[in-house]
C-alpha cells in the first residue's frame, strides 16, 4: 500500500518541524475514532487512555480489561491500540487486542 500523495504545504510543515497532533489532539482523534468504529459503551470501557511519545508517532492504548466469565469459545474484546503520526495525524496502526477462552483450561 502506498502513502497518498502530500500537498506541498505538508511537505514545508514538516521540514519546519511543526507538530500538527500533540498529546492532547491524538487522544482526542483516538477518542472520536473509537466511538465512532465501537460505539460510547466501548470508549467507556477504554477510558483512561494511556498515551507514550514514540518519538514520530503517539501510540494511545486503551484501559480495557478481560472480562473472563465471557461466554467460552467467544472472542473478548481487550484494549484498543492506535498510532497517530505527529507530523499529520495520520492513523497509521488501530488494532483492539483479543482473547479466546479455553474451553479446557489446565487443572
Amino acid at each position: 500500500m502506498t502513502d497518498p500523495i502530500e500537498d506541498r504545504t505538508m511537505i514545508l510543515y514538516g521540514l519546519s518541524k511543526r507538530t500538527f497532533a500533540t498529546k492532547e489532539i491524538a487522544e482526542k482523534i483516538a477518542e472520536m475514532v473509537i466511538a465512532n468504529i465501537f460505539g460510547e459503551e466501548e470508549l467507556e470501557l477504554q477510558i483512561p487512555l494511556q498515551t507514550k511519545d514514540l518519538v514520530d508517532r503517539w501510540m494511545i492504548e486503551g484501559s480495557r480489561s478481560y472480562d473472563f466469565d465471557h461466554p467460552i469459545d467467544q472472542m473478548m474484546n481487550g484494549r484498543v491500540i492506535i498510532e497517530i503520526l505527529k507530523r499529520n495525524c495520520q492513523i497509521v496502526k488501530f488494532t483492539q487486542l483479543t482473547a479466546l477462552v479455553d474451553p479446557d483450561p489446565p487443572a
